[in-house]
C-alpha cells in the first residue's frame, strides 16, 4: 500500500525544512512563493471576460507522460537485528537494488543502507506508473537479497564461527510490509532528501548532535575553500566516508567511487542471439554477474554495466544548489548540517538502530 504523501509521517521534519528553506531563500524562492493556480487545460476554453481572444492554455502536469514522480521507501528488519552490519551483507543489498532499479527503469536518486532497515528515493515517469508496481519493485529486492543472505548465513558464515550458529530456515526477515510514500511538491522532495542523508548521522552521532552548540556557519578564508566548523567538518567526514550512503558522492561534487545511482536506463541487455543461446542454461553455468529476468512481458538477460556507460538521472533537488558539481556539493553539505542541526533534539524513534545483533563481526 503506498501513502499518497510523505508529509504524513513527517510533520516535524516538514516544519524543520519550511525553518531552512526561510534561512536559505535565495534557493528556495519558489517554494516559498505560494503556487499560482494552475490555467485550465480544457482544449475548450472561453474568451476572457471584455476580450474577443481566447486565453493561452497551460498543458497539464498529467499529460505529461515524461515528467517524473518520486518515492521515498523503507524497510526495516524483524525485531530491527543489525543483519546488514557487516559490509559484505550490504554489498547484496546494494546489488539488489541497483540490478532491479535497472530491471523496472526506475531513477535510484538517494539511498541509506543502515544495519537494520534502508531507505530509498526512486523515480518513475509518469507515464510507467500504470504498469509500475512499487510494492512488488521492493519486493523483489528483499525476496532475492533473502535467499542470498541466508545461503551466506548458513555457509560460510556459519564455518567461519566456531560456536556454529543455529542455521537460518524458512520464514521472512523482514518486519512487515515497506512503508511507501509518494512525494508531492518540491518541499516534500528536499525534506525527503535531508531525511535519509542525515539518518545515519541523526542515528550513530546523537550525543554529539546535541552537544552542538551553534548552527553551521561557513568559515571563509581567501587562501582555502570555505570550510564549516570543526564540529560540523567532523561529522561530514563521517558521511563522506561511508560508501553505502549516496551524500558523499553529492557532496564530493558528484565524484569519487561509483555509488548506487542509475536512471534506470543503462541496463546491458542481451542480444536475442545470446538470449537464444543462454537462456535455457542453468544460471550456475551463465557468465558472471549475468542475470535471468522478466522484463516488458518478455524475457531478458541483465549483463553487467561499464562503469564508462553508467548513468544517472539529474537531481532536481540539488539541482538547484548551485551551478557547478562543486558548489553543489559544498552547499549540500551545509543543508545537511543545518537539517541535523534543526532536528538535533526530535526523537529518532524511526531511525535509530537496534540492540540485538544479526551477525558477528569478524
Amino acid at each position: 500500500m503506498t501513502d499518497r504523501t510523505f508529509i504524513k509521517r513527517h510533520m516535524a521534519q516538514m516544519a524543520e525544512v519550511q525553518r531552512l528553506f526561510e534561512e536559505n531563500a535565495p534557493l528556495f524562492e519558489d517554494i516559498l512563493v505560494p503556487p499560482k493556480p494552475k490555467a485550465s487545460s480544457r482544449s475548450d476554453a472561453t474568451p476572457a471576460p471584455g476580450t474577443d481572444e481566447v486565453e493561452e492554455t497551460v498543458p497539464s502536469e498529467d499529460e505529461d507522460d515524461e515528467a517524473w514522480i518520486f518515492f521515498h521507501i523503507t524497510s526495516r528488519i524483524h525485531f530491527q537485528r543489525r543483519l546488514f552490519e557487516r559490509d559484505e551483507v550490504k554489498d547484496m543489498l546494494a546489488k539488489h537494488c541497483l540490478h532491479y532499479a535497472r530491471v523496472c527503469e526506475v531513477g535510484l536518486l538517494h539511498y541509506c543502507l543502515m544495519d537494520n532497515h534502508f531507505h530509498l528515493k526512486i523515480a518513475v515517469r509518469r507515464g510507467a506508473l500504470k504498469c509500475f508496481n512499487a510494492s512488488k519493485f521492493v519486493g523483489c529486492i528483499k525476496q532475492q537479497f533473502t535467499i542470498e543472505y541466508k545461503r551466506w548465513y548458513n555457509g560460510p558464515y556459519r564455518r567461519e564461527q566456531r560456536h556454529r550458529p543455529e542455521s537460518l530456515g524458512n520464514g521472512t526477515l523482514w518486519e512487515g510490509r515497506p512503508h511507501i510514500e509518494r512525494i508531492e511538491d518540491d518541499a516534500q522532495l528536499a525534506a525527503c532528501t535531508l531525511y535519509i542523508e542525515a539518518n545515519r548521522v541523526r542515528a550513530c552521532a546523537g550525543t554529539q548532535l546535541m552537544a552542538l552548540q551553534e548552527p553551521p556557519m561557513l568559515l571563509t578564508s581567501q587562501d582555502e575553500v570555505s570550510r564549516l566548523q570543526p564540529c560540523y567538518e567532523e561529522l561530514l567526514e563521517r558521511i563522506e566516508s561511508y560508501r553505502y550512503q549516496s551524500a558523499g558522492w553529492y557532496i564530493s561534487g558528484c565524484a569519487g567511487p561509483e555509488p548506487l545511482l542509475t536512471d534506470g536506463y543503462d541496463g546491458n541487455w542481451a542480444s536475442e542471439e545470446e538470449l537464444e543461446r543462454w537462456w535455457d542454461e542453468p544460471v550456475r553455468e551463465l557468465p558472471e554477474g549475468w542475470r535471468k529476468v522478466w522484463f516488458k512481458e518478455r524475457l531478458g538477460i541483465l549483463k553487467p554495466t561499464l562503469p564508462q556507460a553508467r548513468r544517472y538521472m539529474e537531481n532536481p533537488f540539488i539541482a538547484r544548489l548551485g551551478t557547478t558539481p562543486e558548489t553543489r556539493g559544498r552547499t549540500f553539505a551545509r543543508l545537511l548540517m543545518s537539517a541535523c542541526w534543526h532536528g538535533r533534539k526530535r526523537p529518532v524513534r524511526d531511525d535509530e538502530e537496534g540492540s540485538v545483533p544479526g551477525v558477528l563481526s569478524k
